[in-house]
């Protein structure tokens, strides 16, 4: 499995924490369809586009302590793209 691959597992299980599975399973596929990338060839900037488009959705239906929180760790996870 790919740098790219288990970013997108652990991006996924973080979501699926924080606000359900069926949430998370939405907001990170939509996501991932507006990046349009191969998730083997993703780069940390694709990352950070990426996580930056998932808390602007997450703070459409959480509270502002939510999306932070989710920020916070997305963004733990991208030196996996190194």
């Amino acid at each position: 499995m790919g740098k790219g691959e288990e970013f997108i597992k652990q991006v996924e299980t973080i979501l699926n924490n924080r606000i359900g599975k069926v949430m998370a399973g939405s907001v990170l596929n939509n996501n991932l369809a507006k990046l349009n990338k191969d998730l083997a060839n993703l780069t940390k900037e694709d990352g950070k586009v990426l996580v930056e488009n998932i808390v602007k959705a997450v703070s459409l239906f959480g509270t502002a302590d939510e999306s932070k929180q989710i920020k916070a760790d997305l963004e733990k996870l991208l030196t996996m793209l190194d």
